[in-house]
């Protein structure tokens, strides 16, 4: 007897290894993906880190281990830090 009116839904954002995926567009200058499955949680590093290599900065030194590069090899598993 329920009348559903209404449905919101949202995805939580979860790369296969579970750790964030940032990096700067190779075709697209000024685009970046920034994704990570707790944002909120990551919100400090988010504007530490990164949001100064977005506006322009230099790269944050470590974070190419975090680009999304590393799912074109499925052979190679995912280290932090390494």
């Amino acid at each position: 007897g329920l009348n559903l009116v209404r449905s919101w839904a949202a995805l939580r954002v979860m790369s296969p290894d579970g750790y964030p995926i940032y990096q700067a567009s190779s075709t697209h200058p000024g685009a970046f993906v920034a994704t990570c499955h707790s944002g909120v949680t990551l919100a400090a590093a988010h504007v530490e880190r990164l949001a100064p290599w977005i506006a322009g900065g230099d790269k944050p030194e470590g974070i190419d281990v975090f680009s999304g590069d590393r799912f074109l090899d499925p052979t190679k598993e995912f280290h932090h830090g390494h």
